[in-house]
């Protein structure tokens, strides 16, 4: 019986912990903060159906309880850009890639598809850094390419998305050593050399 207590007194423990820190309905706002601070459902994204989602709402300075207050529906079409490129990379290196995000009422999420990167908050950039050792599987040979993929969401839940693309380059041939078994041989080869002039 002791058992049987301690281990649902830990899963309630860890359940408790993981909703300070997970978005489970993925409206911007933490499940913790929906239960504890706002009233909202963690489970639905739009808790009073009124076509914002939670998180958006609460960016806004709108009630995300009533369905009647939310903001004009009126807005700049979501896009996504990437900065910079092209982006190559080599052997053992690692590189930056930031997207970036425009609408006029921003973005609640974020992510690079790929790595699991995520921004929910400092909504309108994204900066994921991507290293040889995670595209090693996909970029073999020089000019290689992989593309890595970005993903937003607005306040009306409409979604954009773009995609960078890694080029592989600077693949060279590795040096071979020279077997021990070779330098012995050429000193060998010398040794005799040298005896010969002696005569």
């Amino acid at each position: 019986m002791l058992k049987q207590t301690l281990a649902l007194a830990g899963l309630a423990l860890s359940l408790s912990a993981n909703s300070a820190i997970v978005d489970s309905d993925m409206d911007g706002l933490l499940d913790n903060d929906e239960i504890n601070i706002f009233g909202t459902d963690p489970h639905s994204a739009d808790t009073d159906g009124g076509l914002v989602i939670d998180g958006g709402e609460v960016s806004l300075g709108t009630d995300p309880l009533d369905p009647g207050d939310e903001p004009s529906s009126q807005f700049l079409p979501l896009s996504i850009s990437i900065l910079g490129g092209p982006f190559e990379i080599a052997m053992g290196d690692s590189l930056t890639v930031t997207a970036e995000a425009s609408g006029q009422l921003g973005v609640f999420t974020f992510w690079d598809i790929d790595t699991s990167d995520n921004n929910f908050y400092d909504a309108y950039t994204l900066t994921t850094t991507v290293d040889w050792e995670s595209l090693a599987p996909f970029l073999v040979n020089t000019g290689d390419t992989k593309q890595i993929h970005f993903s937003a969401t607005d306040f009306y839940g409409n979604q954009a998305s773009t995609s960078a693309v890694v080029t592989l380059v600077g693949i060279t041939a590795p040096e071979v050593p020279i077997p021990a078994a070779a330098w012995l041989f050429g000193s060998a080869l010398l040794g005799l050399a040298g005896i010969k002039r002696k005569k």
